[in-house]
C-alpha cells in the first residue's frame, strides 16, 4: 500500500502529486489484489476506525451508494490530503480505482500520464477533468454516474 504511494509520487520525478482519492484508492487496490485479510492506511495519527477492519468492502460501499451517503465524485476531486477523507472513504476510493480498471486497463497508463503532466497554470481539478477526458472520454459526472450504476449492479448486498 505505502510502496504504491511512493511509486506514484516519484513517477516522473515528483512532478505533480496525484489526487488524494487516486493515491489512496491505488494503494488499496494493489494491496487488496494480494489479500483482503489485512488493510494498510495512510491518515493522521490516532486509532484506526473500526469500519476499516472489515475485509469485505463491497457490500459496505453498495450500502453507502444505496443510501445516498457516498460523496459525489466531483467533490472528492478537490480533496487534497488523505486525512481529509472520512475513514469509510478508504473503501470508496478503492472502489473508484476498481471501476477505472474495469473501464479499460490500457487506459490507466494514459490517465496517470495525463495527471502527471499537469500544467503550471492548471488546477488539480482541471488536470483531473483533462485526464478523464483524454483517457476515458468521460466527464467527472459521467464517471460518478457510471460508478454508482456499476456498484449497484455488481457489488453483493452482504
Amino acid at each position: 500500500h505505502k510502496l504504491m504511494h511512493n511509486l506514484l509520487d516519484s513517477y516522473r520525478m515528483y512532478s505533480f502529486k496525484l489526487p488524494a482519492w487516486f493515491q489512496m484508492g491505488m494503494g488499496h487496490w494493489v494491496e487488496r489484489r494480494e489479500s483482503t485479510r489485512y488493510n494498510s492506511f495512510c491518515f493522521s495519527e490516532g486509532v484506526i476506525p473500526r469500519v476499516l477492519f472489515a475485509t469485505r468492502w463491497a457490500p459496505k460501499v453498495k450500502k453507502m451508494v444505496a443510501k445516498g451517503k457516498a460523496v459525489p465524485f466531483v467533490q472528492a476531486c478537490s480533496t487534497k490530503e488523505y486525512g481529509d477523507f472520512l475513514p469509510e472513504y478508504h473503501m470508496v476510493t478503492y472502489s473508484w480505482v476498481c471501476y477505472l480498471w474495469r473501464l479499460g486497463p490500457e487506459k490507466m497508463r494514459i490517465f496517470i500520464n495525463e495527471l502527471k503532466s499537469k500544467k503550471e497554470t492548471e488546477s488539480v481539478y482541471q488536470a483531473q477533468i483533462r485526464a478523464f477526458r483524454k483517457a476515458y472520454n468521460i466527464s467527472l459526472i459521467q464517471f460518478d454516474t457510471g460508478w454508482r450504476e456499476w456498484v449497484k449492479k455488481v457489488y453483493p448486498d452482504v
